[in-house]
């Protein structure tokens, strides 16, 4: 997995680098300008293209003065280079521009936003703001990444992070350059992966020019999750198996009018490769068994019968289970069972009214719990506005994790993981077409499949949102539209994703 770094993180790496390696940071800082070109020219391959470079005064706008000499110097002629606020220049951003100047260039001091200065640009370099923001961006900051996003440029190429984006969160503050791409250093930034990121970065790539991972010794506790790890996390199916060897997964069907969710859930725990999969419910299920698969079991059961459950077996609570009287005794049943237990939906809904008790139960649970909430679930767990969690997704999914002793999966672009105590995992895997009722319902069949295959429950909870990511990637690549998908239409997805997948038995 890929570390992910805090701003202050970064910056230390940065100066360990410099301090303790004896990288020069000029060296380090035209080495990422040349980062930065090598995506321009890929691009924007005709030098005569006008463009226009914004450079701030911090080390950001360092880059981009160094960016400026490359692009001279490679025979782009068609720029304009701006310096916004540039009345104290960094001492690496001063040096830069320095050399800029004695190259003969030219540097356009601009105190307000100049609407001219983006005519008949087709693309813009971002220097303005780097990763130390730290507060809401105001006044002519504001009215410059503005200014950029209103003129819709073909090729926006944010340096290091799209400014205004904070590098800790992902949260836009108050405004954040559109990029379609962002090339960032060293390594990949938390703000890059997760939360409104997702509409400002484009396409990200990272290069390390010479700088350390994080400073050695120091604790890391945030990654991302990418194919090798899906591909080490995918349980080996034996060829001495059988239907008892890939775990068996009961989903409890709620009320009749949202019964659907559960058995959208069943299919996609089916496709995932459980050897059994039972839709139960105390009410007649003689409507759902009509549009199920053959190959599906559905039968009528008393509260009681999850008691009877092993610590081999696994339980998915919570998708169409509704929010009537008796709901939470249904939960509660759940959480005292043996079983291995994904809850969702109105399971979690239930969990936030009762939460002193529910707390007390997850506590003394020996089998693990796996929680997938989306923001305003998980809003409603910490008893907060759905805003408070998605302006720092990181702090809430760590936060729900500590308090409830369970993992939690919290959904959204760049979906985060977190154990008790734990690291933060983030999978980047998915799209719009995922946001459609019913797919969150798959979500849970598949977390729920993969904990009846394996042990690790962090990282078969990570490989779930993997799969179930990618299912909407490659029927939006068939399709040709991230539009018109039902959930329905995943489920089938998975066979690709696991054949992607499949590593040779040892």
């Amino acid at each position: 997995m890929k570390v992910l770094l805090t701003a202050a993180q970064s910056q230390a790496a940065d100066r360990y680098t410099i301090e303790n390696l004896h990288q020069p940071s000029r060296k380090l800082m035209e080495s990422a300008a040349e980062a930065v070109f090598q995506t321009v020219k890929r691009q924007v391959p005709d030098p005569k293209t006008p463009g226009v470079l914004i450079a701030g005064p911090g080390n950001n706008g360092g880059d981009a003065f160094a960016l400026a000499r490359i692009l001279k110097a490679a025979g782009y002629s068609s720029f304009r280079l701006y310096l916004i606020g540039g009345s104290k220049l960094s001492a690496d951003a001063a040096e830069q521009l320095d050399l800029w100047k004695k190259a003969g260039g030219q540097v356009h001091e601009s105190v307000s936003f100049d609407a001219d200065a983006l005519d008949g640009a087709e693309w813009v370099a971002d220097g303005l703001l780097g990763t130390g923001l730290n507060r809401r961006v105001e006044g002519e900051w504001a009215r410059w990444i503005e200014g950029i996003n209103a003129r819709n440029v073909p090729q926006v190429f944010a340096i290091d992070i799209p400014s205004g984006l904070n590098a800790d969160t992902g949260a836009a503050m108050g405004c954040a350059v559109r990029a379609t791409h962002t090339v960032t250093f060293g390594s990949l930034k938390r703000g890059l992966v997760t939360g409104e990121a997702g509409d400002y970065v484009g396409e990200l790539s990272c290069h390390p020019i010479g700088i350390v991972p994080g400073v050695p010794g120091a604790a890391l506790d945030c990654f991302l999750f990418e194919k090798k790890d899906a591909k080490d996390a995918l349980p080996i199916r034996s060829s001495a198996g059988h239907k008892g060897s890939y775990g068996h997964v009961y989903l409890w069907v709620g009320v009749e009018a949202t019964e659907g969710a559960a058995g959208l859930a069943a299919i996609a725990a089916y496709r995932a490769g459980s050897g059994l999969v039972t839709l139960i419910a105390d009410h007649p299920l003689t409507s759902l068994r009509s549009r199920l698969p053959v190959e599906l079991m559905a039968k009528e059961v008393e509260l009681d019968f999850l008691s009877t459950l092993s610590a081999s077996d696994t339980l998915v609570i919570g998708p169409g289970l509704g929010t009537a009287k008796g709901s939470w005794g249904k939960v509660r049943a759940a959480l005292l069972s043996k079983a291995r237990l994904v809850l969702d939906a109105d399971a979690l809904n239930g969990i936030a009214m009762h939460v002193e008790e529910a707390c007390q139960l997850l506590r003394e649970r020996t089998s693990p719990t796996v929680c997938t909430p989306h923001p305003k679930e998980a809003a409603r767990l910490l008893g907060v506005d759905a805003a408070v969690v998605n302006a720092d997704r990181y702090g809430a999914v760590r936060t729900l994790a500590d308090r409830y002793h369970a993992i939690f999966v919290l959904k959204g672009w760049g979906t985060l993981l977190c154990r008790p105590q734990g690291p933060t995992w983030v999978v980047q895997r998915g799209n719009s077409a995922l946001s459609k009722g019913g797919t969150g319902d798959l979500l849970s069949g598949i977390v729920g499949s993969l904990l009846g295959q394996g042990t690790d429950a962090l990282s078969l909870s990570a490989l779930a949102v993997y799969a179930h990511g990618r299912c909407a990637e490659l029927w939006s690549e068939q399709a040709g539209t991230e539009r018109s998908a039902l959930a329905s239409d995943f489920v089938s997805q998975l066979t690709t994703v696991w054949a992607e997948l499949e590593r040779t038995k040892p």
